[in-house]
């Protein structure tokens, strides 16, 4: 008896780099392995599949790029021939918060410091002087806030995507 073969088909948003799949009893191909990429999955595993079966997950991992910034949505679909269901569409959103250059915070630093040293000012520009490093303090605070930690706020860091179909 011949099966038909499932196949998944998943078009990986721009934003990505390093693309690498993997998944127990799948055959796997990419386009390419940074985005915009499709990559292609197809069941090796035992058949017939049973109704209700689940089989194992394709897991993508990725790095995120500047381009992944606010968000990136990958599409997945799952055929099979002969199959007219349409609940085979899997879709995963993930959040990226764009992560501020940390040098420009040292620069910020260093011209509070530049500005203390002036010490033959007179009051009012001191004091002038001290808004500014206050502000600038203020400005590296927002600056510096943490991204959250699901959200890919380093834009180089690496983080897995999850996609189980």
């Amino acid at each position: 008896m011949q099966f038909n073969s499932i196949t998944v088909s998943d078009v990986i948003p721009v934003g990505e780099k390093d693309l690498n799949a993997y998944g127990s009893d799948w055959d796997i191909h990419f386009s390419s392995t940074v985005s915009p990429a499709v990559i292609t999955a197809t069941y090796v595993g035992t058949y017939p599949v049973n109704a209700g079966e689940a089989l194992p997950p394709i897991i993508i991992t990725a790095t995120l790029t500047n381009d992944a910034v606010p968000s990136v949505t990958d599409v997945a679909v799952v055929s099979t021939p002969g199959n007219l269901d349409t609940n085979n569409i899997a879709i995963d959103t993930v959040f990226v918060e764009n992560n501020n250059n940390n040098h420009s915070n040292s620069n910020d630093h260093n011209q509070n410091n530049q500005n203390n040293n002036h010490q033959n000012n007179n009051h009012q520009n001191n004091q002038n002087n001290n808004n500014n490093n206050n502000n600038n303090n203020n400005n590296n605070s927002n600056n510096s806030s943490p991204g959250l930690p699901f959200t890919g706020s380093d834009p180089d860091q690496e983080i897995n995507i999850l996609a189980y179909l």
